[in-house]
C-alpha cells in the first residue's frame, strides 16, 4: 500500500507567499529580457493567461512549465525559485555559526577525555600506592 504526504494546512501562508515570490521572479527575469506575457507564452507553449496567473495570482507550475520558462529566459530554473527558510539555515552565515559551535563541542569532548584520562591515571597510582602500602604492612606482619 503507497502511503500519501498530506501537507500541512499550517504551510499554506508559507506556500502562497512562495508562490508569490517565484511570480515576482519570474515576471523580473521576463522584464530583463524584454518579454512580453504573450511573448513568454508563445516561447514556452503556454497560455498568456497562464503566465498572467505564475506572475499574479500564485499559480503552481509544474516542473515542466518551470523548465520552459527559465529556458525561454536564458536563466536556469533555480534562477527562478526563490529562497526560502530552509534555504537561510543553509547559509554561509548559518554554516559558520555551526562550525563555530562544533569546534566549541569538539573542544569541550577534548577537555573532558584529559580529565577522564588524569582521573584514570590518579586512580592506577593511588591503586600502586595502596598496592605498596599492602606489600609493607604484610612485611611489618613478618617481623
Amino acid at each position: 500500500m503507497t502511503r500519501r504526504l498530506r501537507a500541512d494546512p499550517a504551510d499554506e501562508p508559507e506556500q502562497g507567499a512562495f508562490k508569490a515570490a517565484l511570480g515576482r521572479r519570474i515576471r523580473e527575469a521576463r522584464k530583463r529580457v524584454g518579454l512580453t506575457q504573450g511573448e513568454l507564452a508563445d516561447a514556452t507553449g503556454m497560455s498568456k493567461t497562464y503566465v498572467f496567473e505564475l506572475e499574479t495570482r500564485g499559480a503552481n507550475p509544474s516542473l515542466d512549465a518551470l523548465w520552459k520558462i527559465a529556458r525561454a529566459l536564458g536563466v536556469g530554473p533555480r534562477d527562478l525559485v526563490p529562497e526560502t527558510d530552509l534555504d537561510a539555515a543553509a547559509s554561509p552565515a548559518a554554516m559558520e555559526e555551526l562550525a563555530r559551535e562544533t569546534v566549541q563541542l569538539a573542544t569541550d569532548v577534548a577537555a573532558q577525555l584529559r580529565l577522564h584520562e588524569d582521573i584514570a591515571n590518579r586512580s592506577r597510582r593511588v591503586e600502586a600506592l595502596l598496592a605498596g602500602l599492602d606489600a609493607v604492612r604484610r612485611g611489618l606482619a613478618k617481623h
